[in-house]
């Protein structure tokens, strides 16, 4: 009974390296296999698979934006048309208590209170307009909001 439990054990590890390791193109044929017999997608399907294989994830609403609130401040804050104080057209005054403003993007610029981010929302003026990181809440963080594909700074 011995006898056989050893000669099992000791098989066991023969037999995985006796196994053989397909080559480069029957891993493309095994593939290519498995996407013609799985369940048919649309093309949405298919581009959200592709996209999430290169790492990119949906975004908090099907716009794209994150709703996020204005707080640290108990008056008004400027949505500028630039990432900074000097220099910078104010194009909406917006009131420390607001909720839900719609932000898009960050860019880092201007160090307001040890904060470098400035979020951009679209949603306000011809061009969209900046609001330092400082007053905005933790759902704009840099890791939901991502980075704009522009530097206004």
């Amino acid at each position: 009974m011995k006898f056989l439990s050893i000669l099992s054990a000791m098989s066991l590890p023969l037999a995985v390296i006796t196994t053989p390791v397909p080559e480069s193109n029957d891993v493309a044929a095994l593939k290519a296999l498995a996407v013609q017999n799985s369940p048919a997608k649309s093309a949405v399907e298919a581009r959200d698979a592709e996209a999430e294989a290169v790492g990119l994830v949906d975004r908090n609403d099907s716009t794209g934006y994150w709703s996020c609130d204005i707080i640290g401040v108990s008056t008004t804050v400027n949505c500028r048309l630039h990432p900074r104080t000097t220099n910078s057209a104010v194009v909406k005054k917006v009131p420390g208590t607001t909720n839900n403003i719609s932000f898009f993007c960050y860019v880092n610029c201007e160090n307001i209170e040890g904060n470098t981010s400035w979020d951009w929302t679209g949603t306000w003026g011809d061009q969209g307009c900046y609001i330092s990181g400082h007053y905005t809440d933790n759902t704009c963080s840099r890791a939901n909001l991502g980075p704009c594909p522009w530097n206004d700074c």
